[in-house]
């Protein structure tokens, strides 16, 4: 069944791994994945948390491009620019990848900014070896 979020056009099942099942959809040009892990379940995905976030995506989007230059210890512009994708799992823990962020140090598989709710948690570069993988959270 696929879960009914405000303010998610088009969401739609995506190819996951055993045991995980995953939908993408878009808010405006915000590319959102809402991941479920066993032993989750799709009773868990807090679908007004995650409405409230898109609601105020941009200034999310902004304070974890803010996270980021200050990782980096560099200044790299707009974060709306830097392809910004949203990722949520069940309960609130979720995230906004940059896939083409400006600064040298980033590779070419981004950084992610992890929050719980409304607290930020880290930053990963996802390019490290030691990087954690999104999709075990």
């Amino acid at each position: 069944m696929t879960p009914r979020i405000p303010g998610i056009a088009d969401l739609q099942p995506t190819d996951a791994p055993e045991g995980v099942t995953a939908w993408l959809g878009w808010a405006g040009e915000l590319p959102v994945t809402i991941v479920v892990e066993e032993p989750a379940t799709e009773d868990e995905i807090d679908a007004a948390f995650i409405a409230g976030v898109l609601a105020e995506a941009n200034e999310w989007i902004v304070r974890a491009g803010d996270a980021v230059e200050e990782f980096y210890q560099g200044e790299a512009g707009t974060p709306t620019g830097w392809s910004p994708e949203a990722t949520f799992w069940a309960g609130q823990e979720w995230s906004i990848r940059f896939a083409e962020c400006p600064l040298p140090e980033v590779g070419d598989l981004g950084v992610a900014v992890l929050f719980s709710g409304e607290t930020l948690d880290s930053v990963e570069d996802l390019s490290a070896e030691d990087a954690e993988d999104l999709h075990e959270h």
